[in-house]
């Protein structure tokens, strides 16, 4: 059984980075009339072929499986994830995930190492001292029940920016 969650399809990139007189821009790109902030999908979150009755973590460390987008402007900025309870298929059968803290981090030019966070509560970053481009890389787990029935299974994680001074 094959599950994605986040393939370049499912991500929803709202760049809601607002500011007075300047509203957001949906889609993949938004931000303000001076800063505008973009987001590029990598790739999604894939967790891969799974076993019926065995919980299948993808850890930010997993350079094969977890998502990565890439995030480019300037200035400070809330980052926050809207995050899936459940994938489902076509046919309506859902699997549970499950996001703990340290299933995200941000990936600074300077390092290959990402700075974790919990994806539940977001994170706060400067994209002016970032040089203005970091990535976002999200992991987490599928609860795989006993008697899972095969599918692809897919989901949605939507990246909302705020500017968190307005």
């Amino acid at each position: 059984m094959t599950v994605l969650l986040g393939a370049a399809a499912a991500w929803t990139g709202q760049a809601a980075a607002q500011r007075e007189n300047s509203p957001p821009t949906p889609g993949l790109t938004g931000g303000f009339a001076s800063a505008p902030i973009t987001m590029v999908t990598e790739r999604g979150l894939s967790f891969g072929l799974l076993i019926p009755g065995r919980t299948e973590v993808v850890g930010i460390g997993d350079v094969q499986r977890r998502a990565l987008v890439w995030i480019s402007g300037a200035g400070q900025v809330q980052l926050g994830l809207v995050l899936p309870q459940q994938l489902t298929t076509a046919e309506g059968n859902t699997l549970p995930l499950s996001f703990r803290p340290g299933d995200a981090g941000i990936l600074y030019p300077s390092s290959s190492v990402p700075q974790v966070f919990d994806p539940r509560a977001g994170v706060q970053l400067n994209l002016s001292q970032a040089g203005g481009n970091v990535g976002l890389v999200v992991g987490g787990s599928a609860l795989v029940a006993p008697p899972q029935p095969a599918g692809d299974y897919t989901g949605k994680i939507v990246v909302v920016i705020t500017n968190p001074a307005t």
